[in-house]
């Protein structure tokens, strides 16, 4: 994937837009391991992974945006990767956290989601 328009979020299988931005964040909590007698250094160990994904877009199926805006809270498969390229996708079912559509007059309508990952990122 090389330029930020390859990349394409798809819920149940549908696109969700002409997709303006989209961040995935995927974070990994840490625990202390250090005792008393380790000295001044503090050490760690990986614990439990979490991931979400935000994306921004310009409205363009109303229907598909409105299917999305109605299931807020709702449980979701999401899947991302290059457009047309089904080799390096990602996917994970995601609750829909929340949904933000916006617009001012004589500019194109705006909207945003994101997503809290529930599960193993695949």
């Amino acid at each position: 994937m090389k330029k930020g328009n390859d990349l394409i979020v798809m819920s149940d299988g549908v696109a969700i837009a002409a997709s303006k931005s989209c961040t995935i964040d995927v974070s990994c909590q840490t625990k202390e391991i250090g005792s008393k007698g380790s000295g001044d250094w503090r050490s760690y160990i990986a614990g439990r992974k979490s991931w979400e994904v935000s994306t921004s877009f310009l409205v363009g199926d109303a229907q598909k945006i409105k299917s999305l805006v109605t299931r807020t809270g709702a449980t979701v498969t999401l899947s991302w990767g290059a457009r047309g390229d089904d080799t390096d996708r990602m996917s994970g079912t995601a609750i829909v956290g929340s949904c933000k559509i916006s617009g001012t007059r004589g500019n194109l309508v705006q909207g945003s989601f994101s997503f809290k990952g529930t599960g193993e990122l695949k």
